[in-house]
């Protein structure tokens, strides 16, 4: 029996049982993080703005790897596979903070006229040619959509993780996986795409699916690594390559054919991006984003090493935070018609830089505390593993062994 499957089975003997509730490390978890948000929200009294966009980058980080947890537990269901079983613990400890990082986008919603143009009543007079936008961004009709997707994460986790026979099912890990799809999509044109209103694409939800999914992996297999097998390691290396690769692609088809057509509306959101200081942040991301992992993850030897898979799984959640203070900064930086309330707060400053790890930290430690003091039960698949990898394990090893003679 390998570690993993060995420690599986002692934390989830019974069919569907949940980690015990950890209260006294949810305190001081919850604790810590509070601390550390109120710090980062005292921030606001020198750049409100900041504060915001810093709160907002932390926030879909984080959002990003508990959803994606969920989803990548939903894909296990309807494909199976041994890789669970060293990451199952993370992946379970991310998706079991869905409902408290759901909460900690209330200042967002509260204060949408520091970051969103549309957010102001002048800006339909003022917008060229706004159509169905004007109906769609307003900020009463924002909130709404936000909560009611959040809500549908949060119900969607906490049934999956009852441990039920129902949840169990194959059908309900596929609707889980088209509402995820569908409500991240919409959730990205919401929070993310109409800080540049004016700019659309059709395919930014899929980007952003892919990243999240991409963030989420990295994160369990940083945690899960070392008590995977070599070839359980390799099917995670392949995993995180082939989330490599699709991000990459459709990173770059979008860019491709915004930049083929060349629309004013549609560069609107590379151009800060593209045209200032943050080329830089692209740069970086496309080095440690794609560069760099996609050559190692080719090699064999590098994938079956757990030193190496779980330092390049920290490079990629690296690559994850840029991404998202790509995603947000860059559009407040840009010279485009704010509303007065964003004016009246000055343009995002250097105070950004240091309230953005305040935020990431503070989230974290809130969503460790959720984690603790509310976890979840195992999904069926990943104990179905995991009884599969300890059976399997002996003649893994007569095999490991024959490969090492020979």
């Amino acid at each position: 029996m390998t570690a993993a499957a060995q420690q599986a089975r002692d934390r989830h003997e019974a069919p569907g049982a949940a980690a015990r509730p950890d209260r006294r490390g949810a305190a001081v978890a919850l604790g810590g993080g509070a601390v550390l948000l109120g710090l980062c929200a005292l921030g606001s009294l020198l750049d409100a703005r900041g504060c915001l966009a810093a709160w907002l980058a932390a926030w879909w980080f984080w959002a990003g790897l508990a959803l994606g947890a969920q989803a990548t537990l939903w894909l296990h269901r309807l494909t199976g596979g041994a890789w669970i079983v060293p990451i199952a613990d993370g992946l379970n400890a991310m998706r079991a903070a869905i409902p408290a990082v759901a909460l900690l986008l209330l200042p967002v919603l509260v204060w949408q006229r520091l970051l969103y143009p549309w957010a102001d009543p002048g800006w339909v007079d003022t917008a060229a040619g706004p159509g169905f936008r004007h109906l769609w961004f307003n900020p009463v009709g924002m909130a709404l959509r936000v909560l009611a997707w959040a809500l549908v994460w949060t119900l969607l986790a906490r049934v999956d993780g009852a441990g039920r026979a129902a949840s169990s099912r194959p059908g309900y890990a596929a609707a889980g996986l088209l509402a995820y799809a569908f409500t991240i999509s919409l959730a990205a044109v919401d929070l993310l795409m109409s800080l540049t209103p004016e700019w659309y694409s059709t395919g930014f939800g899929f980007v952003v699916l892919t990243a999240q999914l991409k963030a989420a992996m990295a994160a369990a297999v940083a945690q899960g690594a070392r008590r995977a097998s070599p070839s359980q390691r390799g099917d995670l290396g392949n995993l995180l390559m082939m989330y490599v690769l699709t991000w990459a692609y459709l990173s770059f088809t979008q860019f491709q054919i915004i930049w083929a057509e060349n629309l004013p509306a549609e560069i609107s959101w590379y151009v800060p991006r593209l045209r200032t200081g943050w080329q830089s942040m692209a740069i970086v991301l496309v080095v440690i984003g794609f560069a760099i992992p996609l050559p190692l993850l080719l090699f064999r030897a590098f994938k079956r090493s757990a030193a190496a898979l779980r330092g390049l799984s920290i490079l990629l959640l690296l690559a994850a935070v840029c991404e998202a203070a790509w995603w947000v900064f860059p559009s407040l930086a840009a010279a485009v018609t704010q509303p007065p309330a964003a004016a009246s707060a000055g343009p995002v400053g250097w105070h950004a830089a240091w309230m953005l790890p305040l935020a990431l930290t503070g989230m974290g430690l809130v969503a460790r505390a959720a984690a603790l003091r509310f976890p979840t039960a195992w999904p069926g698949s990943a104990r179905a593993a995991a009884a599969a990898s300890a059976g399997a394990a002996p003649a893994a090893a007569t095999k490991e062994k024959r490969n090492a003679d020979a």
